[in-house]
């Protein structure tokens, strides 16, 4: 189930599936082996998460938090996320003027060494679908990698298959300043969380599974 949330849910990646099996395995320790799965796990470390990824499931229905809930303890449920997002944002944004601190005290040559790196490395960046993307630390370019949402139709072009795929961002890294952003709900809060697009190019031999096997054999006459 939480596995085909990761595909059907726009804003549903891994932080949010890791974050929900933790959560019912405890659930699951206390239901059936009698052990105390959430004696070292209060509410304050985990409610306000809970909330978060609870929205984001009723956006993909269309559905509010008082839907669910009802005014009163919705209400306070989105206060709630309110308050973690205004705490995350702090804590990313530290870690963005963190990064261009150090970016600036580097020489020119130092700097211009960086830049000149990256076309080399940039693919080397973990994660699947990249996109560069300019870094909000030192405004040099960096990369976007992400999760799949959705795929168009093939198209035909003139010798392969093009496939355009929307991308949900999860992580950017930038190989000059060292800014790593980690997931989607941050890069969400800096701006930096819109779905992308990209493509894919197939030879059409192997977009259909085309196989070619002689009709005869060789030395069998």
């Amino acid at each position: 189930m939480l596995e085909r949330c990761e595909i059907i849910v726009p804003n549903f990646t891994k932080i949010e599936k890791d974050f929900c099996l933790n959560i019912t395995s405890r659930r699951n320790e206390e239901l059936h082996s009698g052990g105390l799965g959430f004696e070292d796990f209060p509410t304050k470390k985990w409610l306000s998460t809970y909330f978060q990824v609870l929205k984001i499931l009723l956006d993909s229905l269309g559905k509010t938090m008082n839907d669910l809930l009802g005014e009163e303890e919705g209400e306070a449920a989105e206060e709630m996320i309110r308050e973690k997002d205004a705490s995350l944002e702090k804590t990313v944004r530290d870690r963005i003027a963190k990064c261009s601190r150090e970016y600036l005290a580097l020489t020119p040559e130092e700097q211009s060494a960086l830049v000149s790196n990256f076309n080399k490395e940039k693919w080397r960046v973990l994660g699947r679908y990249k996109k560069e993307e300019k870094c909000p630390s030192c405004l040099n370019q960096g990369v976007l990698t992400g999760k799949l949402i959705s795929t168009s139709s093939a198209k035909v072009g003139e010798a392969e298959i093009i496939q355009h795929l929307n991308i949900l961002p999860t992580g950017f890294k930038c190989l000059c300043c060292g800014l790593e952003i980690n997931n989607h709900l941050e890069l969400d809060i800096i701006e930096m969380g819109g779905q992308y697009k990209t493509e894919e190019i197939f030879d059409p031999k192997d977009y259909y599974e085309i196989t070619f096997e002689p009709d005869f054999d060789y030395g069998n006459d």
